[in-house]
């Protein structure tokens, strides 16, 4: 089940986990 909001949400949580991840 992929939804665009449910990915979109997705996406985006994992781009900010991993920007936080690179920074950190």
């Amino acid at each position: 089940m992929i939804t665009p909001l449910g990915q979109s949400a997705g996406d985006r949580a994992c781009e900010i986990l991993q920007h936080r991840v690179r920074l950190n």
